[in-house]
């Protein structure tokens, strides 16, 4: 028997992500850990009872993510076997995507298990991580798509997925480098509660705003995967007994 809805896995990746930020986010400003206003994400998940949340809620997407990034692994996979051109360099650069796609998925529990405010220097490198992993894989992803002329995949989805790879690359590395300049900057008390008169302000809303808009396109990139998804069916694993007799 032949599972099929695969399609929902890329969509309830796509409807946790955003979810989970609202929540740490909104709960995060009625408790006063955070200001309103743009916060690192992070930082929304930083203090218990919130980062409890945050953690459980961002295990499942980190688990979610690895699937979707396993799933189309083989769907690839499959399309390369039905092609007759490019199937060296395409393989290499599926495997490729496969380990960027699994780096950023081991990347975001990193984020969701090692707060900020504990273990820093795990959280940034799970975030950093997740962000340019997540960059990279997107960019090849939209080649493969490209390359390998996938019926399922229309001429829109291709520019589209082509837009959101190159403002991922553009986020990512505006969040790190504007980030870097911000830290730097501050003279404040507290990074979660960073305000105009800390110092750095201008360059840590750059950043702070940039890692939101990553985190958009991170997930609605995924949404170009459910219509593909829908045509997909997996087949269970066989098992094999094997009784040694008693000697």
């Amino acid at each position: 028997m032949a599972y099929h809805c695969l399609h929902w896995f890329p969509l309830a990746l796509v409807v946790l992500l955003p979810l989970t930020f609202v929540i740490t986010y909104t709960w995060s400003v009625l408790l006063g850990d955070v200001v309103p206003g743009f916060p690192y994400i992070s930082d929304t998940g930083t203090n218990p009872p919130v980062s409890c949340v945050f953690s459980q809620l961002l295990n499942v997407a980190a688990v979610l993510l690895g699937v979707c990034i396993y799933l189309r692994y083989r769907q690839v996979a499959e399309l390369i076997g039905a092609s007759e051109r490019q199937q060296r360099s395409a393989t290499t650069i599926n495997a490729v995507t496969g380990c960027l796609g699994a780096a950023a998925s081991a990347g975001l529990s990193l984020v969701a298990n090692f707060q900020e405010s504990n273990v820093g220097v795990v959280h940034a490198i799970g975030a950093d991580v997740t962000f340019i992993g997540g960059a990279l894989y997107f960019c090849l992803q939209t080649w493969l798509s490209y390359s390998l002329r996938s019926a399922v995949v229309g001429r829109f989805t291709l520019y589209l997925q082509g837009c959101m790879s190159c403002l991922c690359i553009l986020c990512a590395a505006t969040t790190i480098a504007s980030g870097s300049v911000a830290r730097s900057q501050f003279h404040g008390v507290a990074t979660i509660k960073w305000g105009p008169d800390d110092g750095g302000w201008g360059p840590h809303l750059l950043s702070t705003i940039s890692e939101w808009l990553l985190a958009v396109l991170f997930a609605s990139f995924f949404v170009s995967y459910v219509r593909e998804f829908s045509y997909l069916s997996m087949e269970p694993p066989q098992f094999q007994l094997h009784f040694k007799s008693a000697s």
